[in-house]
């Protein structure tokens, strides 16, 4: 019961299984659609919107379409062979798969509000869309079937690994199954910065306007971004690594109010110090970088894009780059190497997995915890005043079947998940509510202080919602990343693989995780003076709240 809720690893830590658990429907080798869209006018793109909204709309509800009947990718290609002509929608009605018979169910199922406007759609299209919206949902899909725990959707996509880059409706089935997969999937929709129909606009005519695998994978990866999810991004792809960069200044860096210190050095034999202030990087300066690499940044909050964005701008393919700093007054310049971009390295400190920072306060690190470990610490240290819990780091074992008993007095609800509905398209209603913990007298009573920030995301997340609701545990730190449900892939032509959180799980109260985080309790950021210092202010915020306490 307990692993029903949880969310799998954030992005930099998984992609094993993808390719096993993922089956295509039927052919995987569509090189060519044969579709080249000469009309480009705003009519023809109004014209390729509408034929998204109603393409998507029927892949999951028409029952010849969900059954396999039909390869609803190829009937698409032969749909935009329509576009240029003035009577499109005429003619589309006429192509579009039959309803023959009079539908199951009825007429309170989710119908989009777009289904009846008269102003994008003729009288006769309404007509076919509103029967097509009293079919039930059919429990088994071509595209789609219910994924791990019964609470996800898992697609069942086409690849297509081999395609033609500059292919028209090859570039616009891409948009179509994304846009149509988040419109009707994507438990924080609501939540998305931009609308999502205007965004579908917006891209029709860049999507076409795109030429070669670059500029397709870039637009692709700029797309994902707009849904403002965590768990989102383009994953292992050879050409976007290559565009960002395949090796790393060795160094880590803390973004400030539009400058970057140095907080982290992983190569010793570097000339830098922490606290040096990073300017230009191969004749680039900073600012200039962030502004070029944050349309391609997966993040739900802006400290999540700013931790990403502090690895991005340190990314190159050179083997040595220049880089101008400035150390107290003096402006110094370097030649530095570079190493492979490892990811990881900036989630998980080489830290010992715990140490006793007095006599009545220790340190426990969940980045570096061993199987079994955890359990043998909490004995051991069950009757210190004060256990000081630092998640700023993703946990390397399963802790949520541990500490709940540990901290929890007795059992609580800690949030509500929402999961897509099976039987109307779109909605995402709430599953049942589980409690965590049990009657435990015995229950930790010293201060558990959690510390975070916005390495904090996903599972620790989740989890931090359960600790919250005992009545030892404080937070400190910063907010979180805000980006929370299991991570669910979706595979897009060229073998592209993005993902979403595929669920929904907000506080007890409704209100979201997602986009905002974990709120502390005492809230605290790192400062200029305390990097340079070298200092970890946060940990040093804690130790003194839990003297005080």
């Amino acid at each position: 019961m307990l692993t029903r809720y949880l969310p799998i690893v954030f992005s930099l830590l998984i992609f094993t299984e993808l390719n096993a658990q993922h089956s295509a429907p039927k052919d995987e080798m569509i090189l060519h659609s044969q579709v080249q869209i000469m009309d480009r006018s705003d009519r023809a793109v109004n014209e390729l919107y509408k034929l998204c909204k109603i393409w998507g709309y029927l892949k999951y509800k028409h029952p010849e379409i969900t059954t396999g009947d039909l390869d609803w990718d190829v009937q698409l290609f032969s749909y935009l062979n329509l576009i240029d002509s003035l009577s499109f929608e005429n003619l589309l009605l006429h192509q579009l798969p039959k309803i023959e018979n009079d539908p199951l169910g009825d007429t309170s199922h989710y119908k989009p509000a777009w289904l009846g406007d008269n102003k994008l759609l003729s009288a006769g299209m309404r007509a076919y869309l509103r029967t097509a919206a009293t079919f039930e949902l059919q429990k088994k899909q071509q595209y789609l079937e219910p994924g791990r725990w019964n609470i996800t959707p898992k697609f069942k996509e086409n690849k297509y690994p081999s395609i033609s880059y500059d292919d028209d409706g090859i570039k616009l089935l891409t948009l179509f199954r994304y846009w149509n997969i988040i419109e009707y999937f994507f438990p924080y929709k609501d939540l998305i910065d931009e609308d999502w129909d205007k965004v579908l606009m917006e891209y029709i005519p860049k999507m076409l306007a795109s030429t070669g695998e670059q500029e397709y994978k870039l637009l692709l990866l700029e797309l994902v971004c707009k849904i403002n999810d965590g768990h989102g991004g383009i994953h292992n792809d050879e050409i976007l690594s290559k565009y960002l960069g395949k090796k790393q200044i060795p160094i880590g860096i803390k973004i400030i109010d539009q400058q970057a210190f140095v907080n982290r050095i992983f190569d010793t034999d570097l000339p830098l110090e922490v606290g040096d202030e990073i300017l230009v990087i191969n004749g680039e300066e900073i600012s200039a970088l962030l502004a070029a690499k944050r349309p391609y940044i997966p993040a739900s909050t802006k400290a999540a894009k700013l931790r990403i964005l502090s690895e991005y701008i340190l990314r190159t393919n050179k083997d040595t780059v220049q880089v101008k700093l400035l150390r107290g007054n003096s402006e110094l310049h370097f030649m530095l190497p570079t190493q492979k971009y490892n990811p990881l390295q900036y989630v998980q400190r080489s830290i010992p997995s715990n140490r006793e920072i007095s006599s009545e306060i220790v340190y426990i690190y969940p980045g570096a915890l061993k199987p079994g470990e955890l359990e043998s610490l909490l004995t051991k240290y069950k009757d210190k005043a004060s256990i000081i819990f630092d998640y700023r780091s993703y946990p390397t074992v399963n802790i949520q079947n541990i500490l709940p008993n540990f901290l929890l007095p007795v059992p609580q609800y800690a949030f509500k998940s929402s999961q897509y509905s099976k039987s109307k398209l779109g909605e995402f209603p709430f599953s049942q509510d589980y409690k965590w913990g049990e009657i435990n007298e015995s229950y930790y009573k010293g201060n558990f202080v959690i510390l975070v920030n916005e390495y904090t995301q996903s599972q620790p997340e989740f989890e931090i919602l359960i600790y919250r609701q005992a009545p030892s545990v404080t937070i400190i730190g910063s907010s979180t990343a805000g980006a929370i449900g299991n991570w669910i892939p979706i595979f897009l032509p060229g073998n592209i693989l993005t993902s979403i959180s595929g669920n929904g799980i907000f506080r007890y109260d409704e209100s979201p995780v997602q986009r905002i985080g974990i709120i502390p309790d005492i809230y605290l950021v790192p400062t200029v003076e305390g990097i340079k210092a070298k200092r970890d202010e946060v940990l040093e915020a804690a130790i003194k709240y839990c003297e005080g306490n």
